[in-house]
């Protein structure tokens, strides 16, 4: 990853850090990441989620996870949970709530919150990124399988069901 870093941008979901196989029973289980303080300077877009942010830092409390992961090095975190995406860059936190009408295709949250927070980052501010990822994995999860729609399908979502945009949270 530092390497990468001198090349482009960054995004790293920490799962992929943190979760492993045990080689006999191949039973899943979490570890710390050892590096991550050598590490995190070098990442631009952090994603994880409420468990395996206390897994990285000892906290539960995802507001205290989230600044410590950028006093850590990370320039922008995304944390999510089952009600809402927070973001927050070092000086600013916002938060967006999940208005899923059902539940059924909640396989692939954390993927689809991700994507489509970093693609439409390389565009929009923070914020409006947060509203676009929060409102894409909102209507992902209404059905089964990958999110099939496209922008203008999001956008109209965004006005149906999004009227007070995202919450910016008082540090």
């Amino acid at each position: 990853m530092i390497e990468l870093s001198k090349r482009g941008k960054i995004a790293v979901d920490v799962q992929a850090l943190l979760r492993h196989a045990d080689r006999q029973s191949g039973a899943m289980y979490f570890e710390d990441w050892a590096d991550k303080k050598r590490v995190l300077p070098y990442i631009d877009y952090l994603k994880t989620d409420t468990a395996e942010a206390e897994i990285l830092t000892g906290q539960s409390d995802r507001f205290v996870a989230a600044k410590m992961l950028c006093e850590w090095g990370a320039k922008e975190v995304i944390i999510t949970n089952s009600a809402e995406v927070l973001a927050y860059d070092g000086k600013e936190m916002y938060t967006c709530p999940i208005r899923a009408r059902n539940l059924s295709g909640r396989s692939g949250r954390g993927d689809t919150t991700f994507a489509a927070y970093i693609t439409q980052r390389q565009r929009s501010s923070m914020e409006e990124s947060l509203l676009w990822a929060t409102a894409t994995v909102s209507a992902k999860m209404e059905a089964p399988g990958p999110y099939k729609g496209d922008r203008k399908d999001i956008e109209k979502y965004i006005e149906e069901f999004y009227p007070q945009k995202c919450k910016k949270i008082q540090l």
